[in-house]
């Protein structure tokens, strides 16, 4: 399982989807918002956007926690943007974990940790 916060969140995401040809047993994005070429897919065409893409198979599994009062990386913003990455790609079933934290901010929590070892347990 490959996991970050802010840029390491920024680069897991990447990793996965632009630069490995294999799914790796989970990703876990903690509050960063998608690197280029991942930010330029939601909206896109399907076929363009999976041209970006190293790998899009289904036995991906994603974990993505945002704080609701991130200021570094607005959590509507940023949700669209995997949301629609997700989407262009046509893997929305490998969103396992989507969860908001009320009133964090671009921080990390010991809920968010304890969910996150809840996820690489279970991956």
């Amino acid at each position: 399982v490959l996991a970050g916060f802010s840029e390491g969140a920024q680069l897991a995401s990447y990793v996965q989807l632009a630069h490995l040809d294999y799914a790796l047993g989970g990703v876990a994005v903690l509050d960063g918002y998608p690197l280029p070429p991942l930010c330029h897919m939601p909206g896109a065409d399907p076929a363009a956007a999976r041209a970006n893409a190293t790998y899009v198979g289904g036995d991906m599994s994603w974990m993505i926690w945002w704080g609701e009062s991130d200021t570094i990386f607005p959590v509507d913003a940023s949700m669209a943007a995997y949301r629609g990455i997700f989407a262009a790609l046509g893997i929305e079933d490998a969103l396992k974990v989507e969860h908001t934290e009320p009133g964090q901010p671009h921080d990390l929590t010991e809920a968010e940790i304890a969910r996150l070892m809840s996820f690489v347990r279970a991956n």
